[in-house]
């Protein structure tokens, strides 16, 4: 039977530059951190990011110029406020945003 188990470092270097990748996250809470640390020292780059609604990593991985694209309904802090280094990063252009609803977002991943 094949090992279905790997390791987060192994997961990641599965992943090349210019991949589009998906995350489940919300805003503040329930985020995968492990996985967004590990893109971050492995270096990835010019990745697209899918997220329902994003936060904290995604604020990370702007800030780190992991990702140039990204698809998703929000991107927040909830009361916290905005992401500032994604909102900087989109408004100097170095990541472009697809917005789109949920919905709209749900129906597309099937």
């Amino acid at each position: 039977m094949q090992e279905k188990l790997t390791t987060i470092e192994a997961a990641i270097g599965k992943v090349s530059n210019g991949d589009l990748v998906a995350l489940q996250t919300m805003a503040t809470i329930a985020s995968p951190m492990a996985l967004v640390r590990e893109l971050i020292r492995q270096e990835k780059r010019e990745l697209g990011l899918v997220v329902l609604v994003g936060g904290i990593p995604v604020d990370w991985l702007a800030a780190a110029g992991v990702i140039n694209r990204l698809i998703g309904a929000a991107v927040t802090m909830e009361q916290f406020g905005l992401c500032q280094q994604y909102r900087q990063a989109v408004e100097q252009g170095r990541i472009r945003v697809e917005e789109i609803s949920e919905s709209v977002l749900n129906a597309r991943l099937g």
